[in-house]
């Protein structure tokens, strides 16, 4: 995934821009392989996807619309609401058939 992606156009303010703008980046083979992981199993993706979500998204340097939107204060813990509301989404539109 490029990190230029993640911040263009500007940064996402709200959990589901976020969620928005990685639907666009992944591919679907990344969201079909994302979607097989289980939910309490979300945490191994802490230093991979999670780590590309707070860079990208500006959770470490100053984006606190985004912090609030996901209801926390640390950058590790906004990777977490996102990538949950990330699965929650492919894991919806994988058993519909609609995962683009």
């Amino acid at each position: 995934m490029d990190m230029e992606q993640l911040a263009n156009p500007g940064l996402p303010k709200t959990v589901n821009e976020a969620v928005e703008r990685l639907v666009d980046i992944l591919s679907t083979e990344e969201k079909l392989g994302f979607a097989a992981t289980a939910k309490d199993d979300l945490i191994n993706h802490h230093f991979g996807l999670g780590l590309s979500i707070r860079s990208g998204f500006g959770l470490h340097t100053g984006n606190p619309e985004l912090l609030e939107s996901c209801g926390v204060s640390h950058p590790d813990d906004a990777s977490m609401v996102i990538l949950e509301a990330l699965w929650s989404q492919v894991i919806t539109a994988s058993t519909t058939s609609s995962i683009r």
